[in-house]
């Protein structure tokens, strides 16, 4: 972004001048110098609307729309020479269909996204052809398989998201967000299923990796001071099984829409999160909010789900009297709604609690009954945490053939669920058995918090 010398500065406008006879040598260079400030970026977009107008077209828009641009936005009436060019940019491509709504989507992802991504985009919004005009325009990029947007340009494009009546001749991010949750919602159409289909794995994993974007779509949409309401709530709903997955930026998402909804849902996961983070207090106020919402609604499943992981900060914490108390909450709500799955994960939890006690018995009935539920409800995932704690327990009596057993079914689960951080603590958890076998803890003491390991 440094300022270019005079050569180097008319050099790269000719060689990006998109339009008809190439202007005078002497007359770029006075513009370029004078009016772009040798700014490369500006240059370049200034010479690529050639295609729409004349050398004289173009010095004439530059000081009339450009300025009076200026004066809508600064009220000191001034512009630097990269605003101007967006702004000129942004006039020329209002006429090119869907064009404006592209550039805001693709400044929603910092790191670029990839072709299947902007595939499905063009599929929910109908606009197949205006990726062509924002590479004509030098707005997007392709780089190592991926589309990308210098910051810049992004920055422009976000900082243009308002909810006022749209402009005929600018963004409107009415438009461009809906498409924007149209995308969202299709890829994480079947993140919340529980089950481990491929649908649901693809599902989890491609949302969690796009989490950012939808924190920056979350984040525009609170700079212009609107929100659809419904929307926002069907995309927080189907991201639910997705936040733990990429605690940062499911963090950055949870707290806008807690600020906006302020639903008992986001502050039972922004607990989730922040536990996870070691943020105990705030951990511990929002499951106390949550409990009081779930309480006052009457849900007694949600009751369950966040009895249930505040018995793991009790855990966590030390407190094995108040986990227990929890954890048998959560299990007689569970029970009372026919909720198997929430069920397992009870179980489970007090599988780890008594294990932890030593009440190797207990436990063992416990893990044995969660994996039962967990074959039955076709979820992979935690079926692979209650193969991992079954065989910790074994590899903690001796029982190397079990142990191994159920380690191995674990990690093949593991890595169907794409889960790398799940498959990396059974090979610790079994290499630890293998070296200590002959000195072996008759408790099966913890190896790792069980919040740690549900990745």
């Amino acid at each position: 972004m440094a300022r270019l010398d005079n050569a180097s500065a008319v050099e790269l406008f000719l060689k990006c001048w998109n339009g008809g006879a190439l202007p005078d040598k002497s007359e770029v260079t006075q513009f370029v110098d004078y009016e772009l400030g040798g700014h490369a970026l500006a240059i370049t977009l200034l010479a690529r609307l050639g295609r729409a107008c004349s050398w004289q077209k173009l010095q004439k828009l530059w000081r009339e729309q450009g300025t009076a641009s200026a004066a809508a936005r600064h009220p000191d009436g001034r512009l630097d020479s990269l605003d101007l060019s967006f702004a000129l940019t942004e006039k020329l491509l209002a006429r090119e269909p869907g064009a404006l709504d592209l550039w805001q989507f693709v400044a929603l992802f910092p790191d670029g996204l990839d072709e299947e991504s902007m595939a499905l985009w063009e599929e929910v919004s109908g606009h197949a052809t205006a990726r062509i005009v924002l590479v004509e325009h030098n707005l997007i990029s392709f780089r190592a398989e991926r589309i990308t947007m210098l910051p810049p340009v992004a920055r422009y494009a976000l900082g243009r998201s308002t909810c006022n009546l749209p402009d005929e001749n600018g963004f409107n991010w009415l438009s461009a967000r809906n498409h924007a949750y149209q995308y969202f919602l299709a890829i994480s159409r079947y993140a919340n299923d529980a089950r481990s289909t491929n649908a649901s794995i693809q599902s989890r994993s491609r949302s969690s990796a796009e989490l950012w974007a939808i924190g920056q779509l979350c984040g525009a949409e609170k700079v212009a001071g609107c929100f659809d309401l419904n929307l926002l709530w069907q995309l927080h709903r189907q991201l639910r099984n997705v936040y733990v997955f990429n605690i940062l930026a499911g963090q950055v998402v949870l707290k806008i829409i807690n600020e906006i909804i302020g639903d008992p849902l986001s502050f039972f996961m922004l607990g989730n999160l922040e536990y996870r983070l070691g943020k105990v207090d705030t951990a511990s106020e929002n499951f106390a909010q949550a409990i009081m919402l779930y309480e006052k609604e009457q849900d007694r499943l949600g009751l369950a789900n966040v009895q249930h992981s505040l018995g793991e900060l009790k855990l966590g914490l030390g407190e094995e009297v108040k986990a227990r108390e929890s954890f048998e909450k959560a299990k007689e709500l569970y029970e009372k709604e026919q909720n198997q799955l929430g069920l397992a994960n009870a179980l489970l939890s007090l599988g780890d609690l008594e294990r932890q006690l030593g009440e190797l018995g207990k436990a063992r009935e416990d893990y044995e009954r969660a994996k039962e539920l967990y074959e039955r409800e076709q979820n992979q995932l935690s079926l692979a945490h209650a193969l991992k704690f079954l065989g910790d327990l074994e590899a903690g009596l001796g029982e190397v053939v079990k142990a191994r057993e159920s380690y191995e079914r674990a990690i093949e689960l593991y890595k169907k669920e794409q889960s790398q951080l799940g498959e990396g603590h059974v090979q610790k958890s079994w290499v630890c058995s293998t070296k200590c076998v002959n000195g072996r803890n008759q408790t099966g003491s913890r190896p790792s918090n069980l919040m740690e390991n549900w990745l």
